[in-house]
C-alpha cells in the first residue's frame, strides 16, 4: 500500500536535535518524478515507516512540499544540501554511508 504524506510539514523543529536531517520534496513535479520512491528508501534505510525521528534521535525524515528546486526533481535536502535528480537506491546507500561514517551530509560523491 502506498501512503501519502500530509500536505504540510513544518521544515524546522524546534526538538532538540539529531544529527542526520533528510526532507524529501512531495510538490507537484517531484511526485510526478518519483519522490515516494525517495521517501521508501530514506524510511528504509532508517528503519522507519512515517516521517519523523529515530528513537535515538540521530535521524530526522520530514516530507515538504515544496524545496524549490523544481527542476531537478525529485529533490532530496540531505543535512541542508538540495540534491536532484538521484535514484531511490542512491538515496538509501548516501542514507547509510553517512550514519555509518559520522559525515554530516552525503555530498562527497
Amino acid at each position: 500500500m502506498i501512503r501519502r504524506p500530509p500536505r504540510s510539514t513544518p521544515l524546522y523543529s524546534s526538538a532538540a536535535s539529531d544529527v542526520y536531517k533528510r526532507q524529501v520534496c512531495w510538490g507537484p513535479s517531484c511526485h510526478i518524478k518519483g519522490a515516494m520512491g525517495l521517501i521508501e528508501a530514506v524510511l528504509d534505510a532508517v528503519d522507519m515507516t512515517d516521517e519523523g525521528d529515530t528513537p535515538d534521535g540521530k535521524v530526522t525524515v520530514r516530507y515538504n512540499t515544496c524545496l524549490g528546486a523544481c527542476a531537478q526533481a525529485p529533490v532530496i535536502s540531505i543535512d541542508h544540501h538540495l540534491i536532484g535528480g538521484l535514484s531511490p537506491q542512491d538515496v538509501k546507500e548516501r542514507t547509510i554511508e553517512t550514519m555509518e561514517s559520522g559525515r554530516t551530509h552525503g555530498m562527497e560523491r
